[in-house]
């Protein structure tokens, strides 16, 4: 399969051991220019994954934002397309968590999981659906975590975050097929 001429966003992409990483670098194996997306904080690392797609020949851009604000969500689409082009495939990963029992998780704790992991991936899915569905069609995927199906300690609000994840993207394809998004 070929993605030559796609142009791909994925959040939460510059850990350098992380999921959003290795499937930025899979896209532009596969062709595509990918924008890699993720917290300002994290700029170094952004820079060293689009070193490495370049270095594939493909073309690549760091966009630092937060897609727990919408409006840097909507930022970033925009600083993407006029970079790159109009985003074709979108990969939502951008996640965060914390291991603690839930008895000892405080409001703030909670309120940052469920604003990245859901509320985030929320508006990344938004932004992009309604782009593609004006243009007749494109890719979103999601990431979730085993802790959908296998619950572990101390994970309680993740789990229930990336649970809700899969709720949204079931509703989402019904919902976006007509328009092949």
């Amino acid at each position: 399969m070929t993605l030559a001429g796609s142009v791909a966003l994925v959040t939460g992409a510059a850990r350098p051991r992380g999921i959003g990483r290795g499937v930025a670098l899979a896209l532009a194996r596969d062709g595509a220019d990918v924008a890699v997306n993720d917290i300002g904080e994290v700029a170094e690392d952004g820079a060293a994954v689009v070193r490495e797609i370049e270095a594939l020949g493909r073309r690549g851009l760091f966009v630092p934002a937060d897609v727990s604000r919408r409006d840097q969500v909507d930022g970033m689409f925009a600083a993407v397309e006029a970079d790159m082009g109009p985003v074709g495939i979108v990969c939502s990963n951008a996640g965060v968590a914390d291991w603690q029992a839930v008895a000892d998780l405080t409001p703030e704790v909670f309120r940052r999981i469920v604003d990245v992991n859901l509320t985030g991936a929320f508006h990344v899915c938004q932004a992009a659906a309604r782009l593609m569905a004006d243009r007749g069609g494109g890719r979103i995927v999601v990431t979730s975590s085993v802790h959908v199906q296998m619950p572990f300690p101390q994970m309680s609000v993740y789990g229930s975050t990336k649970q809700a994840l899969r709720a949204l993207v079931d509703h989402m394809a019904v919902e976006l097929g007509p328009h092949a998004v």
